[in-house]
Formats: structure tokens, sequence, C-alpha cells
């Protein structure tokens, strides 16, 4: 139910943003790339310092309360521009999830560099963070 929900909300973006329905192939491409990701954008459109990068992610979410949802949560949509244009809309949509628990978290974006009619999925170890590394389980999703 999740993956459909996923793949529902992805659908709908890349309609919005393309303006016409999105037809996928058959088959998923794998990113060829190195086993660990690193922070291409750290120092630029976040903090590169650990401390500070906390005391911000800290500070926002603490200002936003959690609504009182009556169910669980199954989906997220939240902007990542740089921090300086969107940090604070997506504070809001993060804060949500205070006090939830979740094995997986599955992340949908689109390309900042190439276009292409399909899924592009990173077959690497880790993403990078100035705040550590974040594994990545691996796909197919089990």
């Amino acid at each position: 139910m999740i993956f459909l929900a996923l793949a529902l909300l992805l659908g709908l973006s890349l309609f919005l943003i393309l303006g016409k329905p999105f037809h996928w192939k058959t088959e998923i491409t794998f990113a060829q790339t190195d086993d660990v990701r690193p922070p291409y954008v750290s120092g630029t459109f976040y903090p590169s310092s650990p401390p500070q990068l906390k005391e911000i992610i800290r500070s926002l979410l603490d200002a936003e309360p959690s609504q009182n949802l009556s169910g669980p949560i199954f989906a997220l949509i939240a902007p990542h521009a740089g921090y300086a244009y969107s940090a604070s809309t997506a504070a809001k949509a993060y804060a949500q999830l205070k006090g939830h628990k979740y094995k997986r978290v599955v992340v949908i974006a689109p390309s900042h560099h190439d276009s292409f009619p399909y899924a592009s999925v990173y077959n690497g170890k880790a993403y990078t963070t100035p705040l550590g590394s974040i594994p990545i389980t691996g796909f197919p999703l089990t």
C-alpha cells in the first residue's frame, strides 16, 4: 500500500512538472556511482558544520507542532530546495513524523541534471551527510 501511494504521488508530481502523462519504462536503470554518495551541496544549500546543521534542524522542528492526525502517515511531501528557501516548509511536513517510527523510508526525487522517462535508482551503500551516513537497504525493497 505504501508503494502504491508513493507511485501515485510520483506520477502526479511528474504530471504536474511535465504537463503530460508520464509513461513508465518496464525496467529500472541503476545509477552507476561510487559506493557512498558524498554530500555534493553541503555548505551551499545547507550548513556543512554538524553542530550548526543540528541546531537549525532542531529549532525548525521545535517551532512546528505536529497535527493530531486520525491515522498513520503513508506518504509525506516536502520540498528539498536550499534551506534559505524551503527549510521552514519542510519542517512543517517533517514535524508530522514526531513520535512515529518507521522501518523503511523511500525517497522519490527528480534528477537535477538529466531528463529521462524512467526511474533511476542509486545502487550505492549509503548517502553521506554532515550528520553521518545513511545506509541504503538496496533494491528490491524487501
